[in-house]
């Protein structure tokens, strides 16, 4: 069952991004086979337990292994969330799958919308391609081909040092712990569902690096950066140009997700490539006084 999950909800990446295994996964039976999970992370505020969202996890919750008709899976979700424990606080993102939220609803939760960006056919490179924006494709990706390469596999530092780039640039921490991604690296290596991708110049000078997760249906830019020195290079346009064409012609993926972003800046980038816009709940419940824990619960 396990390869055929999404990766965020499989076993191993669940025990790389919580640690200690500070995770648990209910599981719906019928006849008598597995044919729905619920995963949830829980952490601890003093004696306070809350469900959260572990870094780098894009969904939790609810997730239907066998096709179902909407009525079907709104009757199982309404029985997984009637089993929740009764926690303090409560904040997960729901997979693209989970269209109803009425039974969160109905149960005393809120609702925000949320989006993410996908390609959804990147069987048609041709058409992909065409659907770059003509800025992408002439003065960002062709230029850079003629003076950078895309390699695989940079060093680990290094590669979480470009990703701490944008961060540095704006003052701010990156918000994910290098034991973190470290650990989660090297679990996705074991796994064959991860790998990282950098684009250098023939000086040997980094100019852009992604990680690239997948599974068998989907591959996900799960983190990217530039150098500070190289970002009007187009090394980052390029390098994201040669993962969907991995992603397609290596990996037969069928969808390409750019894991998300509100903010207008990657919106714009994101509809550069054609992406276009995928709807997800996020699902939210903080009892009594205990709302502040919301604030300092990361």
């Amino acid at each position: 069952m396990g390869d055929d999950l999404p990766i965020f909800y499989r076993d191993w990446w669940l025990d790389a991004v919580c640690g200690q295994g500070e995770w648990e996964v209910m599981l719906y039976l019928e006849d008598p086979q597995v044919v729905a999970i619920y995963t949830i992370y829980s952490k601890r505020k003093g004696p306070f337990t809350y469900v959260s969202m572990p870094p780098l996890t894009k969904f939790m919750g609810p997730y239907m292994i066998k096709p179902f008709s909407q009525r079907k899976q709104q009757k199982i979700l309404s029985k997984m969330v009637d089993a929740l424990p009764r926690y303090i606080g409560f904040d997960q993102t729901m997979h693209y799958q989970v269209k109803n939220w009425l039974p969160f609803y109905w149960a005393g939760y809120h609702q925000n919308t949320r989006y993410s960006f996908v390609l959804p056919d990147i069987g048609d490179l041709d058409g992909i391609w065409k659907g770059i924006s003509t800025d992408y494709r002439n003065n960002k990706i062709k230029k850079a081909s003629e003076q950078l390469a895309m390699k695989y596999d940079l060093e680990t530092d290094l590669l979480i040092s470009i990703f701490a780039a944008p961060f540095e640039r704006q003052q701010t921490t990156m918000p994910i712990q290098a034991s973190t991604m470290k650990r989660l690296f090297a679990a996705c290596a074991q796994h064959d569902c991860g790998q990282s991708f950098y684009i250098e110049d023939q000086q040997g000078e980094v100019h852009a690096a992604l990680y690239l997760l997948w599974d068998k249906d989907t591959a996900y830019l799960l983190l990217s950066g530039e150098s500070q020195q190289w970002r009007s290079s187009g090394g980052g346009v390029l390098l994201t140009w040669c993962a969907i064409k991995h992603a397609s012609t290596v990996l037969r993926c069928h969808k390409f997700d750019f894991l998300g972003g509100m903010s207008e800046n990657l919106e714009r980038t994101r509809r550069q490539f054609g992406a276009v816009p995928r709807s997800y709940h996020y699902i939210k419940k903080w009892r009594g006084p205990f709302w502040w824990i919301s604030h300092v619960r990361r």
